[in-house]
C-alpha cells in the first residue's frame, strides 16, 4: 500500500462508514467478517482475521 498519511486517514474514515464514500459496503462486511470461523488462535483468544484486518 503506498499513500500520504491523509490518504490512509480517508481510508480509516470510510471503513468506519461501512466504506461510502470508497469502497461498496459488501466489500467492507466481507473484509471485517471472519474468515477463520471457529478455528482456536492459542495465543489470541477470542480473536478472528478478516480480509487484511482482524476481527
Amino acid at each position: 500500500m503506498v499513500g500520504s498519511a491523509g490518504d490512509f486517514m480517508l481510508l480509516l474514515e470510510a471503513l468506519l462508514k461501512g466504506g461510502a464514500p470508497l469502497l461498496p459496503e459488501r466489500l467492507v462486511r466481507e473484509m471485517t467478517t471472519n474468515q477463520i470461523g471457529e478455528l482456536p488462535m492459542a495465543y489470541w483468544p477470542g480473536r478472528g482475521f478478516g480480509l487484511a484486518l482482524r476481527c
